[in-house]
């Protein structure tokens, strides 16, 4: 093992804290990929841990939950102080992250990742910068906007704080960070070692929708998807299901449409635990990703979750948002021309009427991102890329 250990700054959560601290605005999908690149380190022989603000909205409880050290999927990780106050528990987060640094005897041997800006780092990073230790940023949600003050103000303090690189999660994301050192990070793909095989020939097709449920992300045009395949392709009804999992904005408006008008057709599921996400995914056929390309997340989001869906054997359906076009070509994954319910429904119809050519397409699309994404790859270029490890910084 290198005797550098590179520490994820972030708001990682594994379900027992979660649970704990009573957090249900987390981020599932920024949890996974923060854990499949510190176990992507590992693996290249780099000790890798989190250091996790283990914070949620403030509600007003009073609770004060300790720092705790805990332990997930081999994967250390350090939970700082969490007081669950107005306003006042922000400062406590940001004094317990750099609490945590100057006690951790780790000054000298370790390499900072800032997952995102949040304002509750900069302590600490500017702590670790008098006593020279190497802070990379890790930018996975840009600006949609043009930023106010604020948001400059911050964007200048991380490109001055974490000068020693970014790692960004799309192309587009590098025009909003000044920082010199770019490498794109899609994330890992948490592949199984050996897929249980699929029928694609009988039975329904189970298609699985998951993450978070907004307008930008697509939930609307869903909706309107299945409204169309209801009302003109009634046949598919019992050839093609979908499971809905996840929160957001528009959960409520998805849940009551499921029970409801699309009865038989969508199998909502809500806010699942890791465990039974897995489950399912496990059991899908078809994965699809909405994020809608007229949206602000085009530039500044990938939605890290296609990697897990084709990585597992399914066959993403997608809109060409962000770098999706990049990691799939039209032989690995169906990509949907434009954002038109339409378009989606059409694409439904024809997984349906030609099944026999599933396999082959999500075998394709699995063997696509395993070789840009696979655990060896990635833990392979970070390593040249923090220059830990022996691995090359320049």
């Amino acid at each position: 093992m290198s005797d550098e250990e590179v520490v994820y700054i972030c708001n990682a959560l594994d379900s027992h804290t979660k649970s704990e601290r009573g957090i249900t605005t987390d981020s599932p999908a920024a949890t996974n990929k923060v854990l499949g690149l510190c176990r992507a380190l590992h693996g290249v022989g780099v000790r890798a841990s989190v250091l996790s603000m283990g914070r949620g909205r403030q509600r007003g409880t009073f609770v004060f939950y300790p720092s705790v050290k805990r332990c997930f999927d081999n994967v250390p990780l350090y939970y700082v102080s969490f007081w669950d106050v107005p306003i006042f528990s922000h400062v406590v987060s940001a004094i317990s992250l750099l609490r945590w640094f100057v006690f951790s005897g780790k000054m000298s041997s370790v390499v900072l990742v800032a997952y995102n800006r949040f304002w509750h780092y900069i302590p600490l990073l500017f702590f670790a910068n008098l006593f020279k230790v190497r802070c990379y940023l890790d930018l996975e949600d840009g600006f949609d906007l043009p930023p106010g003050v604020f948001g400059k103000l911050l964007a200048w303090i991380y490109n001055f704080l974490c000068h020693s690189g970014c790692l960004i999660a799309c192309e587009a994301l590098g025009g909003q960070v000044q920082i010199r050192k770019k490498f794109i990070c899609y994330g890992v793909a948490d592949e199984v070692e050996s897929l249980k095989a699929k029928d694609w020939l009988t039975g329904p097709l189970r298609v699985l929708y998951g993450g978070t449920l907004g307008r930008d992300m697509g939930v609307g045009l869903f909706i309107e998807a299945v409204r169309l395949l209801m009302a003109e392709h009634p046949f598919l009804e019992n050839k093609i299901k979908f499971v809905v999992t996840g929160k957001g904005s528009m959960a409520w408006e998805l849940k009551c449409f499921a029970e409801n008008e699309a009865r038989g057709w969508v199998d909502f599921r809500g806010d699942v635990s890791g465990d039974e996400y897995l489950f399912l995914r496990s059991k899908s056929h078809v994965g699809i990703s909405l994020n809608l390309p007229s949206s602000g997340l085009r530039d500044t989001v990938f939605p890290s979750k296609v990697i897990g869906l084709a990585a597992n054997g399914l066959l993403v359906v997608a809109t060409r948002t962000s770098d999706v076009p990049k990691v799939f070509s039209l032989d690995e994954a169906i990509l949907l021309l434009d954002e038109s319910p339409k378009t989606l429904a059409d694409a439904f119809c024809w997984i349906e009427c030609n099944r026999g050519e599933l396999s082959s397409l999500a075998v394709r699309g699995r063997n696509a991102v395993l070789r840009c994404c696979s655990s060896e790859e990635v833990g392979g270029r970070l390593v040249k890329f923090l220059g830990v490890g022996g691995g090359d910084e320049s």
